[in-house]
């Protein structure tokens, strides 16, 4: 288990990445609106749009057995995902500020769990010698276990040998 320094900044890393997530779903998955005295540039009315490859200054060079092959420029473009229903939409999004929420808490519970300004220095020195009696106290435990662990396998051998002898 991590100490809550390193549990804190993996708590502001994973709200920073949901906070981008979010962001990224409402960009790309926003749906259309239209604004008032603006044309309507979305996908489905971007084919009945005016396009400015032939303009009255630019000579068309190109035949009509080429413009109907998608260019490479098509190919290495990214396809717009379509957007979400508006219901659906709203939806995802009260889910993703729930998530936020619930990990700014996290924080929150991180954050009131380390000493204060408050403690003085005398008390987590205090407190840190109390840890260091319960660790003496753990690791005595944990040297005799092992001791105990190596006596029972000692006399488990012996046992084990005698069987084979027989």
């Amino acid at each position: 288990m991590a100490d809550r320094i390193t549990q804190l900044q993996d708590c502001y890393t994973q709200l920073q990445l949901q906070m981008f997530a979010a962001l990224h779903y409402i960009q790309t998955r926003h749906p259309w609106a239209l604004i008032p005295g603006q044309p309507d540039w979305s996908p489905e009315n971007t084919h009945n749009m005016p396009s400015n490859e032939s303009g009255p200054n630019t000579q068309n060079t190109q035949n009509t057995s080429t413009t109907s092959q998608p260019s490479q420029d098509d190919a290495s473009k990214p396809k717009e995902t379509p957007p979400d229903p508006p219901q659906i939409f709203h939806q995802r999004i009260k889910e993703l500020a729930q998530d936020m929420v619930t990990k700014q808490k996290q924080i929150e519970f991180l954050i009131a769990a380390l000493p204060s300004l408050e403690t003085s220095e005398r008390e987590q020195v205090e407190r840190i010698r109390e840890l260091d009696g319960q660790l003496e106290e753990m690791e005595g435990r944990k040297r005799e276990a092992v001791e105990m662990k190596e006596r029972l396998l000692e006399r488990l051998d012996g046992r084990i040998i005698g069987m084979g002898a027989l």
